[in-house]
């Protein structure tokens, strides 16, 4: 598995992700929403088609971007979190934000 912080995702760019990984990987993304940080960000996960995986929905917050995803084995379950503070965003806002986003996971 792999984790990607600063993708530069926009609206409609899954086949050229698709197109970029090998078939035996596939590409789990979140674009950037929020507010005023609009230019860049974006996370996403590549991981083996081995194991299926789920996307957890959250909200958008203004201080960061993140992707959760339940990833499945044959034996367990594992929730992972990806998230991305951009330099501009403020330490208070992004406390706050954060505790909010964990209350939902």
């Amino acid at each position: 598995m792999l984790a990607i912080t600063e993708t530069w995702l926009q609206p409609g760019d899954g086949p050229v992700i698709a197109d970029l990984c090998p078939t035996s990987l596939k590409f789990t993304g979140r674009e950037r929403t929020s507010g005023h940080l609009t230019r860049g960000g974006g996370v996403g996960f590549i991981t083996s088609d081995s194991y299926k995986t789920e996307e957890i929905m959250t909200s958008d917050y203004e201080s960061f971007d993140s992707l959760t995803i339940k990833l499945k084995t044959a034996n367990e379950h594992l929730m992972l979190a990806l998230i991305y503070r951009p330099p501009l965003s403020t330490a208070g806002t992004f406390l706050s934000d954060f505790e909010e986003f964990l209350g939902e996971i």
